[in-house]
């Protein structure tokens, strides 16, 4: 079931990852997510983490990081929204049948699964609890590793494709909430939106941060704050960090630009097995910046090894910070 992530994620190029948030008992909706197009919304509890671009959104209760592992933890709830500009970057024909879309986001999910190791129902047609009573064909599906569907929600706008997946033997303790969250979706033409290039995320924008003890590479990199999007593409950049010790280090980037300072701070600890990134700290594009801080385990590799990830990405309202192809290696200095 994990396949969800790793296989339409590649194929989309974007996967991110956000901070871990404890699940809640009882789950309220007060937060409403918008597409940066404004063609897709989604209510949701609050402190729920969520990614999106290119038509694809990933809501979750839990870190994303946590579905690439073997076993989900309890309680741990993933969507993936796939508007229809997304299906049809899949290859998808949104003009067809829903069960069509519904075969094929399966077949995606579940490349390179083993034989026999995956349960699939019969399609079946549910419908939204709203006032236009969208229909939605699902198929459930169900390992060792997670339970959850995939299906496709029919609107005038056109159709969504939808998954969601819980923890192994939890799915019904989690389809309140999951219900009512898809309840909520929402899909309507996109708006026409003229973007300033120079506030256009790029594409194709490489670092390579190196100190003593910290090595990041990454194929496209940028933060979106306050409005800008700035890059670290300048000729004055400081990569420095603190050396620490076996047990503590950090990697610390200082640039201008936009006639404000920004900075990017990456905290990290380890043991004897392996190391781990535990706080991300990037300034808000204001001057003087304030700290934008994400804790928790960010991401994590066995010392001596590097991690890498196709995208990374954390994001708080509006303020975002984006790697795509990202490979960093931690405590190089104890090799």
């Amino acid at each position: 079931m994990k396949k969800l992530l790793l296989t339409v994620t590649a194929l989309v190029l974007m996967l991110s990852l956000v901070g871990q948030i404890v699940a809640q008992e009882e789950e309220v909706l007060t937060e409403t997510f918008t597409t940066e197009s404004g063609d897709m919304s989604i209510n949701h509890p609050e402190g729920w983490e969520i990614f999106s671009e290119n038509g694809v959104t990933f809501l979750a209760n839990v870190g994303l990081d946590v579905f690439n592992e073997d076993m989900l933890p309890s309680d741990a709830i993933l969507f993936m929204f796939l508007t229809p500009d997304a299906l049809t970057t899949l290859g998808l024909d949104v003009d067809g049948p829903p069960l069509d879309i519904v075969e094929n986001l399966i077949v995606l999910i579940l490349e390179e699964e083993a034989e026999g190791g995956t349960d699939i129902s019969e399609p079946e047609e549910i419908t939204l609890d709203n006032e236009a009573e969208n229909e939605v064909l699902i198929t459930r599906i169900s390992d060792a590793t997670a339970d959850g569907f995939v299906g496709a929600v029919k609107f005038d706008a056109g159709i969504i494709g939808v998954a969601a997946i819980a923890s192994p033997g939890e799915y019904e303790k989690a389809e309140p909430t999951i219900r009512a969250i898809l309840d909520t979706l929402m899909l309507q033409e996109p708006a026409t939106v003229v973007v300033p290039e120079e506030k256009t995320p790029p594409e194709d924008n490489a670092v390579t941060w190196e100190t003593d003890t910290v090595t990041l590479t990454a194929d496209n990199f940028y933060i979106q704050a306050n409005g800008e999007i700035f890059t670290a593409d300048v000729d004055d950049i400081d990569i420095d960090g603190d050396p620490g010790s076996d047990e503590y280090t950090t990697l610390e980037v200082t640039w201008m630009e936009h006639d404000v300072e920004m900075r990017l701070y990456i905290y990290f600890e380890a043991d004897d097995e392996e190391w781990r990134a535990f706080e991300i700290r990037i300034y808000d594009g204001n001057d003087p910046g304030e700290w934008i801080t994400w804790e928790s385990e960010q991401f994590s590799a066995p010392l001596g090894d590097s991690y890498t990830v196709f995208g990374f990405g954390r994001q708080i309202d509006d303020d975002r910070l984006d790697f795509d192809g990202l490979e960093v290696q931690a405590f190089t200095s104890a090799e």
